[in-house]
């Protein structure tokens, strides 16, 4: 039997059964061009434990994350939820953060080093439960190029848009952690940058090796300084747009 006829009967048992980790792809088994539309009666998410979604669409019954669990969103640009019936534990994050840029040492392969885009997300839910949750759609942090003992940094990814549409029948705080309150926060800026001069700026006393890291990045070629300075003003923060329904929202 095929792996791929193997894994054609495993989707085909997971959607008969309606099993709460029905969209679930484990990590071996990944197809990149699964991003079609999905239905499912139950997604659960044991506590403390991630779960891995490369769907484009999920529409769903019900929702359950428990207490520090992940929902992690993976190869879409952008994603949309719909769940009939939410509950959400403390500190559980619906995860949609860009990749990472590459580490490399040749300078023609500059570009690899960008951080990748969050991930647009639109969320519309049934709440019923809430502990805290944060959604998370921060650029990919940049990587970097070693090139002639000069550090060259990468551009982090762009922060996706989220959407965040619900129903609760009780008062959701837009605030990190709140203790003991329902709460939802949102991670939307741009992908960590870090340069070498940045790195030394925070040691003042150390003068001479400030002053040699100017020098070196004075030798940098200006070409590819503009190119730099033109990708980052090209990154942004992702933009938030919360609603609180009146009524719960059926599909």
């Amino acid at each position: 039997m095929t792996t791929t006829f193997k894994l054609y009967l495993f989707s085909l048992l997971l959607i008969a059964t309606g099993m709460a980790n029905a969209q679930y792809v484990p990590k071996a088994q990944r197809a990149k061009k699964q991003l079609r539309r999905h239905w499912v009666s139950k997604i659960e998410i044991p506590k403390g434990t991630k779960m891995i979604f490369q769907s484009a669409e999920i529409y769903c019954d019900t929702l359950i994350m428990h207490d520090k669990s992940i929902f992690k969103i993976d190869s879409v640009s952008a994603f949309k939820m719909v769940a009939n019936y939410v509950q959400i534990g403390k500190k559980c994050v619906i995860d949609a953060q860009g990749n990472s840029g590459k580490k490399l040492t040749l300078l023609n392969n500059y570009p690899k080093t960008y951080g990748k885009n969050g991930a647009r997300v639109s969320l519309l839910f049934n709440i019923y439960k809430m502990g805290s949750l944060k959604i998370n759609t921060r650029g990919g942090k940049a990587g970097k190029v070693t090139f002639r003992g000069v550090e060259i940094m990468g551009v982090g990814g762009s922060g996706g848009d989220v959407l965040f549409r619900y129903y609760a029948p009780f008062v959701i705080a837009r605030r990190k952690r709140s203790r003991n309150k329902a709460n939802v926060w949102f991670e939307t800026a741009i992908g960590e940058m870090e340069n070498e001069m940045a790195q030394y700026s925070r040691f003042p006393g150390d003068i001479r090796r400030q002053t040699r890291a100017m020098e070196r990045h004075a030798r940098l070629n200006d070409r590819l300084r503009r190119r730099i300075e033109m990708e980052i003003t090209s990154r942004k923060a992702g933009k938030i747009t919360v609603e609180r329904l009146n009524h719960p929202i059926h599909h």
